[in-house]
């Protein structure tokens, strides 16, 4: 019981830790977007920045 106990603590750790790194991601890419595109073509970025985010999480 201990090492299940353990193993899901660990996992359910190890999930927080993907996530923060996957929003820290998507933050820095909105960012990039907002920095190198113009205005035009900021939505089309901001796009594939979700694409790749929905990609990434199934």
């Amino acid at each position: 019981m201990r090492r299940f106990l353990l193993a899901l603590l660990a996992s359910a750790t190890l999930g927080g830790c993907i996530s923060t790194l996957e929003n820290g991601y998507d933050s820095r890419a909105r960012h990039e977007c907002d920095q190198t595109t113009r205005a035009g073509e900021r939505g089309a970025c901001y796009d594939r920045v979700e694409q790749n985010r929905r990609e990434h999480r199934e």
